[in-house]
């Protein structure tokens, strides 16, 4: 599944099992949540070109919407791309109603095990870059 929309209303994903952020690399803006199911199958969504979160430290099932309209304004005030012609590329991801990932685009992916490195591509937004240039 493919999504260039900023905004929406509706859930993008609705994703069961126990998700955890796993890796947060500053100097690439990319963060990592990922769930791993009893059978040793691998749920993982990588956000890249982050520039603001708010994250629990696990979510026993995961629901991904875009933002409504009230967060994405706040979310692109605080992070000073409000009114910018830039604000446009930036994805507001609320997770569960209760946390956030404003990035540039979202890749969800499934893995047969954590050693995989050909997972089945579950959704995609936009492009996979880590700048608003």
């Amino acid at each position: 599944m493919n999504d260039d929309s900023p905004g929406g209303a509706g859930a993008l994903l609705e994703l069961s099992g126990r998700f955890q952020p796993r890796r947060y690399v500053i100097g690439h803006s990319e963060l990592e949540i990922r769930s791993v199911a009893a059978s040793g199958r691998v749920t993982s969504l990588r956000f890249f070109g982050v520039m603001a979160v708010k994250l629990k430290s696990g979510y026993n099932s995961l629901t991904v919407t875009d933002a409504d309209e009230q967060l994405r304004s706040e979310v692109l005030s605080f992070i000073g791309a409000a009114g910018r012609s830039s604000a446009g590329k930036v994805r507001v991801f609320a997770l569960s109603r209760d946390s956030f990932v404003a990035c540039l685009s979202l890749v969800v992916s499934e893995f047969a095990n954590a050693n995989d490195t050909d997972g089945e591509l579950i959704y995609q937004s936009g492009r996979t870059g880590s700048s608003l240039d």
